[in-house]
C-alpha cells in the first residue's frame, strides 16, 4: 500500500479526496512553464546542479531593495544571499520568463510585489513557491514577521523563529489573470527579506474542481528517507520523506510502475515507496497540528506495492479524527 498525503489548507470545506491527474503535455525535461528566480543572486543565469532548473537573478528586474551575499555558503538553508527592502513604501518586479544561495531584503518599503508573467498567461493552475531565509544578514539576531499576499488577497504570515533556517511557503492558483502579483507587506516587525520565488505551470486538470486557491500545508512521501521533486516531478512538487506510527517501509519500483496508470502524474519514485503496518491487527497513524479554525482538502494517493497471492486482497478503511 502506498500512502502519499497532500495537505492544503482550504477555506469552506473538508474533504478527503483521490487526487487525480491527467496527463501533462510536456516534455520530461521541458521548462516553459517554469519562472524560477534566485533573489539577490549576482546578474545572469545558471542551471542548479542538483535539480537541472534554470534559475535567473531577480537583478534589473526591481526598482528597490537592496542585496546581500553571504561570505560562505555552508549556511545550513543553503541560502547564501538576498534581496530586502528596509525604507520605501512600495517596489515591484516585474518577471520575464543558482537558486536559494542569495536573498533579497527590502528596506525602503511597506508593500514589494513580483509581477510575474508566465508564458501560458490566465486561465491556467499554476504551483507558486516562495523560499524565505533572514540568516542573521544584518547582525542584529532580531527574527523578521511580515506578510505575503498573492495580489489583494492574504497567503501567509512568515514568522522566522530561526535564523539558520529557511522557510518555504507554496501554493496553488487558478489565474483569471495573465499576471500574478506576489507580494512582500512590511508589518513593522523587521525588514522582508525572499530568497527564491517559484513559478511551475500545471495542468489544468489537476486539483480540479478547486477554484480558490489552495495553500500548502505538508506534502509528504512515506516509506523513504529521500525528498523527491523535478526531474523525477515534472511539476516539481517537493515530496518531503515521512513515517507512520504502527507501520514498516516498503517498496517495489517494478510492481508499480507495471501495473499501475500514471494518469495522476504521482512520480514513480513516489508511487513505488510506501508504508504497510507490521501486522493485520495493527493501524496506520499519522498526525499534524492544527489550529481549530483550520480547513483542510487531504488527497491520498494509494497504490500496491505486494505481490499478493491470488486469494489475497487488500482492504482498509481511512478514518479522520
Amino acid at each position: 500500500m502506498l500512502l502519499a498525503v497532500e495537505m492544503t489548507m482550504f477555506r469552506h470545506c473538508i474533504l478527503i479526496l483521490a487526487l487525480h491527474l491527467a496527463r501533462l503535455v510536456y516534455a520530461q525535461n521541458d521548462q516553459s512553464g517554469f519562472i524560477s528566480l534566485d533573489c539577490g543572486s549576482p546578474p545572469g543565469s545558471y542551471t542548479d546542479n542538483s535539480t537541472g532548473i534554470n534559475y535567473v537573478s531577480d537583478d534589473g528586474l526591481i526598482e528597490g531593495g537592496a542585496t546581500y551575499k553571504f561570505a560562505t555558503s555552508s549556511n545550513s538553508f543553503q541560502l547564501s544571499s538576498l534581496r530586502y527592502f528596509p525604507e520605501n513604501e512600495r517596489n515591484c518586479y516585474t518577471l520575464r520568463p543558482q537558486q536559494g544561495k542569495n536573498n533579497r531584503y527590502f528596506p525602503e518599503n511597506e508593500r514589494n510585489c513580483y509581477t510575474l508573467k508566465p508564458q501560458q498567461g490566465k486561465n491556467n493552475r499554476y504551483l507558486i513557491r516562495a523560499r524565505i531565509g533572514y540568516g542573521n544578514y544584518d547582525y542584529i539576531d532580531r527574527n523578521p514577521q511580515f506578510d505575503l499576499y498573492l495580489g489583494a488577497d492574504y497567503w501567509a504570515t512568515v514568522n522566522i523563529t530561526n535564523s539558520a533556517v529557511a522557510i518555504t511557503l507554496e501554493m496553488i492558483h487558478l489565474s483569471l489573470s495573465d499576471y500574478i502579483h506576489v507580494c512582500l507587506i512590511n508589518t513593522g516587525l523587521g525588514t522582508p527579506v525572499i530568497s527564491a520565488l517559484e513559478l511551475r505551470l500545471l495542468n489544468i486538470t489537476m486539483y480540479e474542481g478547486q477554484f480558490q486557491s489552495l495553500i500548502l500545508s505538508q506534502r509528504q512521501n512515506f516509506g523513504t528517507n529521500d525528498s523527491v521533486r523535478y526531474k523525477d516531478d515534472m511539476y516539481d512538487r517537493i515530496w518531503r520523506p515521512s513515517s507512520m506510527i504502527g507501520g514498516r517501509a516498503v517498496n517495489n519500483s517494478d510492481l508499480v510502475s507495471a501495473g499501475l496508470s500514471d494518469e495522476e502524474k504521482v512520480p514513480l519514485k513516489v508511487r513505488s515507496t510506501a508504508y504497510t503496518p507490521i501486522n493485520s491487527t495493527n493501524m496506520l497513524r499519522y498526525t499534524w497540528v492544527a489550529n481549530a479554525t483550520d480547513k483542510f482538502i487531504l488527497y491520498i494517493h494509494i497504490a500496491e506495492v505486494e505481490i499478493l497471492q491470488s486469494n489475497q486482497k487488500r482492504e482498509f478503511n481511512i478514518y479522520l479524527n
